[in-house]
């Protein structure tokens, strides 16, 4: 449903994390809610274990410092498949992604949700922060570069990639 059907090729991989939570959180949110027959059970499901003392978004804030931390593209982008690839339960960036998703679905519908994928990533990113009264405890530096990168899109000033671009923009 999304409008593109990756993320942009451009260096900023700030912008492919949150398209990648997005993505793949959409994907494990419909997983659940067939599993367990309704929207209600299925962010019921996955907010038990995303905000669980040791969930997902804890992990997600520990994998946040690694991924800020990495200084090459190769190292973040690791990073990246390592919150979706693997073990159903052990995909911090997908479950984060899927409790966001169901959120807006609970809140605003499923209507909404469809809008938000058409209009891209950061459209879903602040109607979900719109509809919290607390969103998720993300770690502050995420949700700044995550307002950074939008600004360069809506500028049209993203990076293209290049030959040698390590894909980590300032």
């Amino acid at each position: 449903h999304w409008k593109i059907a990756k993320p942009p090729e451009v260096e900023d991989l700030d912008y492919q994390l949150l398209f990648t939570m997005l993505n793949e959180g959409y994907g494990h949110y419909l997983s659940i809610a067939a599993m367990t027959g309704s929207d209600r059970a299925a962010l019921t499901l996955i907010s038990r274990k995303t905000l669980a003392p040791s969930g997902d978004l804890a992990n997600f804030s520990a994998k946040w410092k690694e991924y800020q931390a990495a200084t090459t593209a190769e190292g973040r982008a690791a990073l990246i498949r390592s919150g979706h690839i693997g073990k159903m339960w052990d995909k911090w960036v997908a479950w984060t992604g899927a409790l966001v998703i169901g959120t807006i679905i609970d809140k605003a519908g499923r209507t909404a949700l469809m809008d938000c994928l058409q209009a891209g990533p950061y459209a879903c990113w602040y109607q979900y922060q719109g509809l919290c009264e607390t969103p998720l405890a993300l770690p502050e530096s995420f949700v700044k570069r995550v307002c950074a990168v939008e600004e360069k899109e809506r500028a049209g000033t993203l990076v293209p990639p290049t030959a040698t671009g390590n894909g980590v923009n300032p």
